[in-house]
């Protein structure tokens, strides 16, 4: 036999002798207890979609908004369409009223989902629902086709305490290794933030230890109420909705995208500007006016509108992306702008 030859035995035998070898110390082999392996994942369903383009598998996605602002009827929505799609769905109801419980029941029983609303039941609270999370999730099932629903979560976890949601988010990200998606309710802080809005109740672990966090945002238009969501934190790479809710409750989802917290801006805006629009609409003579005029009418009137105040909001209501634009403007030949109102042409 060759050198070569000789060589490339004691090489296999090596190479067999590494594989058939403890790779750690067996200190470590409770840790190793823990790893990772293809026959662990392959039940695991991988991050699809499984409602719009919002709600991701095995992802855990908390929903903030007001009170009434229509989250629950949005995620029953979504409910009964996971449902249909063949997944598992249970909705953790801690936050209806006995009369909406039974409305809510009879929805679920038509679509094809579960509700849990542990206050219905003697001797049961939401502790339990707890408990039976924790044992879940401490378990081996397979849950790659469940959904949880927790509406809302302040009824489970003390938001203001840190322990509190720190070790249920420990419990929500165990499921989710099992592959459950977990969805959770929540409402906004009372307090305004640094940034002017109102931010998600709770300890900043609620988003640092979930996947996903988005506010939905609403105004009523009519009958109907629009809906948008506004996402925060996105590794779902999720795409912004808007829905539609009428009267009867019934949703629908828009095929376009409106981006309600704007235009809720712009209204606000629209209404502190109102005493200065209404003063401009007062004096603006049918030639039209200019800032200087407008300012010395506002100091013979006392009504207290600096030029720089009355310039913002001519400037305002005047381009078109404004909401409403309430007069034109055109530099006349000293080069000054000229204000003049929008005749609106009467319809037939």
């Amino acid at each position: 036999m060759s050198n070569k030859n000789l060589i490339n035995d004691q090489m296999l035998n090596d190479a067999a002798d590494h594989v058939n070898k403890p790779r750690h110390p067996h200190s470590f082999h409770k840790l190793m207890s823990m790893k990772i392996t293809g026959e662990t994942m392959k039940d695991i369903q991988q991050g699809d979609f499984i409602f719009e383009r919002l709600i991701k598998s095995s992802h855990i996605t908390s929903i903030v908004a007001e009170s009434g602002a229509g989250k629950t009827t949005i995620m029953t929505y979504a409910a009964a369409k996971m449902a249909a799609n063949g997944f598992n769905v249970i909705y953790i109801n801690m936050d209806a009223s006995s009369a909406d419980l039974a409305e809510y029941q009879i929805h679920a029983d038509q679509h094809g989902y579960e509700i849990i609303a542990p206050d219905m039941h003697i001797g049961k609270s939401p502790g339990d629902v707890w408990k039976a999370l924790e044992e879940i999730a401490d378990g081996d099932d397979d849950s790659s086709e469940t959904v949880v629903i927790i509406d809302t979560l302040k009824k489970l976890v003390d938001m203001i305490n840190k322990t509190s949601i720190k070790q249920f988010m420990m419990i929500a990200r165990r499921l989710t290794t099992r592959g459950a998606t977990i969805i959770l309710l929540g409402h906004l802080n009372k307090n305004i933030g640094v940034d002017g809005k109102k931010n998600y109740e709770g300890t900043g672990d609620l988003r640092a230890d979930g996947d996903n966090l988005f506010y939905l945002d609403g105004i009523k238009n009519g009958d109907v109420i629009t809906v948008s969501t506004r996402l925060d934190k996105n590794r779902a790479q999720a795409t912004n909705t808007t829905f539609e809710i009428a009267t009867d409750r019934t949703v629908t989802v828009s095929s376009k995208y409106i981006n309600l917290m704007s235009m809720i801006e712009r209204q606000k805006m629209r209404e502190q500007d109102s005493p200065i629009i209404e003063f401009i609409q007062n004096s603006m003579p049918d030639e039209g006016i200019n800032l200087t005029k407008l300012e010395r009418l506002s100091k013979e009137a006392e009504c207290g509108f600096s030029r720089s105040k009355i310039g913002t909001v001519l400037g305002r209501y005047s381009t078109e992306e404004a909401d409403a634009v309430l007069w034109t403007s055109k530099k006349e030949s000293n080069n000054a702008l000229v204000y003049r109102a929008i005749k609106l042409t009467p319809s037939r």
